[in-house]
């Protein structure tokens, strides 16, 4: 099974070609118009077949379609026809043209934009043409030769002219570039390829200097004249690359002498297994479009429709094979797809899976879930367009569906190819810059999704503002945002006076990624639009972000070592920012994480989060001063540990400290068997306790013994070392007998006594 190939747009009555996607390799490629055969049948080769119209002339209106035939096997013709449009006339004139690259005195190409597919496009310097190139689509990349070097602020013109049947020619206005900047500064360097996959058809390069020319060396085989389209490309190649071969590639700045050699050989990707391919959903039964992605160009991409049922049973039906012609595809499907017999004889929830093959390459299997759009769910919008715009800005689209921009204008009713809504705005790239006072729409198709916006008229192109960069311009939010912007205008961006960002306008505001902005740098924009340039806005100075600073617990306490966790946030966009907690010189942390710090009892060093391109911000920090420790205290007790024998009726201790030179001092004379008190100096104490006890085995009243660990001055004492901590010392009342023997017999005396616990 084949898919439908896909007939690539614009085409307008000055064709003499029709390009075809997606046709496999050595299929037979067929056109159609109005649905009958026109043109060459082609064999289909590398990534997209021209076929020749053999002199058939194509009226406007007509639908181009193509079928692609193999093996005995003819796919269906192409779901979504391209309508074709009038060539210029005097009537129509042709529009200004538009610069989209850099131009600088080196240059060799320049990408040159709104052409008319057709023309030919000139570039002029200093009144003599220096390059010119057909349009084959409604932008060019021109060949330009300068006879001598261009100066620093020097400006180039273009301009692209028809030649009529009769004759005459057809010629737009001339349109200025910006003025010529400085060439590169450095020496050139070779570009660095991406080790391809074995039969790839096209190699990534990277690394090319604006308007550079490449050369790709392929196994010995030197291939030039890549036109420059952007800094990265997929250099196509004449035949797939194969295991064993090597690949390097060279860029060049001709008119200026500069050339980098070849850079080093790359061999072949040795993974045998070639990258899973992505699907774009959501897809609903019976959807014209698929989008692909992670495709390598070349290789032979299968589309399979498969029903799986709750009783774990399947069914799968091929839909059809194409050709990748490059790293995202919008594939188109069959008619009816979806109503597959064998799809429909296993009922079940419907799916697609998509594969790619490169030789004996396979790729893993994606998969997607097919099932009905939501409908319309809002009326498609478009943003009020300009005269000269090359886009539309769309919104209120429903993704899955198939959307399309056309006009009231006879000769040009179909402006844009059919366009895959992934999101609900799109940037819709246009055949031919619009013209003031025609009436456009979007129309949006596919499955329950249909629907067309209100028919919009076109405004008068009258003056373009300065753009306004809108500050601060802080570093580390990665770009600049702009205002006063004219929707489908180009806008340039410079830093410090040097171009470093062009792109079209899908807004009166955007927000431009810009990462890596130098600090105190200028940043400015101008606008282009038809043949005018705006003067530069305002300048902002590109400045380091703002921190808010937050801590957690909200309090510490000094002396005391704290668990802390300090978190830093953008003042201006709220978003977390990771850094480093510094209290004086030290890094004592990172933000986010807890850390441990004892803050002392005096003033706190300077404390500050840092973070790269942040101000430091400081730390106030909530410290709390810990209570006084509590007074050390000496702690007396006394036990009666012969309670049968003696009841305490009363104790009194006396404490002295012992001087320097041997004196006691009296200190203390507490009461009582429990005791608490404090000392007023260190050093050594003694302890005495006069403890009274009823004798209750003869009813007597007696003062008990107090043996100490030492006897001074023929006193037992307890002789102690006060360190000013508490000290708990505990006593017991315990009971000696005695043996005393008198008048011929013996009789046993019990004593009270009282010693260290």
């Amino acid at each position: 099974m084949l898919l439908p190939p896909v007939v690539q747009g614009p085409i307008n009555t000055l064709a003499t070609t029709v390009t075809v996607l997606g046709a496999v390799d050595g299929a037979t490629v067929q056109v159609f118009s109005n649905g009958a055969p026109i043109g060459l049948p082609t064999v289909a080769s590398g990534l997209a077949t021209e076929v020749d119209l053999g002199g058939a002339t194509l009226g406007a209106g007509q639908k181009i379609t193509a079928t692609q035939a193999k093996n005995g096997q003819t796919s269906s013709s192409t779901a979504l026809p391209e309508t074709v449009g009038a060539g210029p006339s005097p009537a129509t004139g042709l529009p200004a043209v538009a610069f989209l690259s850099k131009v600088h005195p080196c240059v060799d190409w320049v990408i040159v934009g709104g052409c008319i597919a057709g023309a030919t496009v000139e570039v002029i310097h200093a009144g003599h043409r220096v390059g010119e190139a057909v349009a084959r689509g409604p932008q060019v990349s021109v060949r330009v030769h300068f006879p001598s070097t261009p100066s620093a602020g020097d400006v180039l013109h273009a301009a692209q002219e028809v030649a009529m049947p009769d004759g005459t020619m057809v010629r737009g206005p001339q349109t200025p570039s910006l003025p010529i900047a400085d060439g590169p500064k450095h020496d050139v360097m070779a570009p660095t390829l991406q080790p391809p996959f074995e039969c790839d058809m096209a190699v990534l390069v990277s690394g090319l200097l604006d308007g550079a020319s490449l050369s790709v060396r392929h196994d010995g085989d030197d291939l030039g004249g890549y036109p420059f389209v952007g800094n990265t490309v997929w250099a196509n190649l004449l035949r797939p690359v194969r295991q064993g071969e090597e690949l390097s590639a060279q860029q060049a700045l001709e008119n200026c002498g500069n050339a980098s050699g070849f850079g080093p050989q790359v061999g072949v990707n040795p993974t045998a297994t070639l990258p899973t391919p992505t699907i774009q959903g959501p897809i609903c039964p019976n959807a014209a479009v698929v989008q692909v992605g992670n495709l390598r160009p070349g290789a032979t991409v299968t589309i399979v429709g498969m029903t799986k049922n709750s009783t774990g049973g399947s069914a799968s039906a091929q839909l059809g094979q194409a050709r990748a012609w490059a790293p995202v595809c919008n594939l188109q499907l069959p008619p009816d797809w979806a109503q597959h017999p064998q799809l429909v004889a296993n009922p079940g929830r419907l799916y697609i899976t998509v594969s790619q093959q490169n030789c004996d390459s396979g790729s893993g299997t994606a998969e997607h879930p097919v099932e009905p759009l939501p409908g319309i769910v809002e009326q498609p919008g478009l943003t009020s367009p300009t005269e000269c715009a090359r886009l539309v800005a769309a919104h209120s689209l429903t993704p899955g569906a198939v959307v399309v921009v056309v006009s009231d204008q006879a000769d040009a009713p179909v402006l844009s190819t059919p366009m895959f809504a992934s999101a609900t705005t799109a940037a819709i790239p246009l055949y031919r810059t619009l013209r003031a006072g025609e009436f456009i729409k979007i129309v949006q198709s596919g499955c329950n999704a249909a629907g067309e916006s209100p028919a919009t008229e076109v405004q008068e192109f009258h003056a373009l503002p300065e753009p306004r960069v809108v500050g601060p311009v802080r570093i580390p939010h990665g770009g600049v945002n702009l205002a006063d912007l004219l929707v489908g205008s180009r806008v340039h961006l410079f830093v410090r006076n040097a171009l470093a960002a062009s792109f079209d306008a899908t807004d009166e505001k955007m927000f431009v990624p810009m990462p890596g902005l130098p600090l105190e740098a200028a940043i400015t924009a101008r606008q282009a639009m038809c043949t005018k340039i705006s003067e530069e806005g305002n300048s902002e100075l590109t400045e380091l972000g703002r921190l808010t600073v937050r801590h957690l617990p909200p309090a510490a306490t000094r002396t005391k070592p704290s668990v802390v966790t300090v978190s830093a946030g953008d003042a201006d966009t709220g978003n977390t920012v990771a850094g480093q907690v510094k209290i004086g010189a030290a890094i004592v942390g990172s933000t986010g994480q807890p850390f441990t710090f004892t803050f002392p009892s005096g003033a706190v060093l300077p404390s500050v989060v840092v973070a790269k391109d942040y101000a430091s911000e400081p730390i106030t920090w909530d410290l709390v001063t810990p209570p006084p420790p509590p007074t050390p205290m000496l702690r007396l007790s006394l036990v009666n540990q012969a309670p049968a024998y003696f009841t305490i009726t009363g104790v009194q201790w006396e404490i002295y400290k012992q001087q320097l030179d041997g004196t006691l001092s009296p200190v203390a004379t507490p009461t009582g068997l429990a005791p608490a008190l404090t000392l007023p100096s260190t050093g050594n104490h003694h302890i005495w306790a006069g403890v009274a006890v009823t004798d209750l085995v003869n009813g007597t009243d007696v003062l008990a013994d107090f043996r100490g660990n030492a006897v001074i001055d023929g006193v037992s004492r307890l002789v102690f070392s006060w360190n000013n901590t508490d000290r708990v010392q505990q006593f017991r009342l315990f009971a000696e007998t005695q043996t005393i023997w008198a008048g011929g017999g013996a009789y046993t005396h019990i004593y009270p006594v009282v010693a260290p616990l």
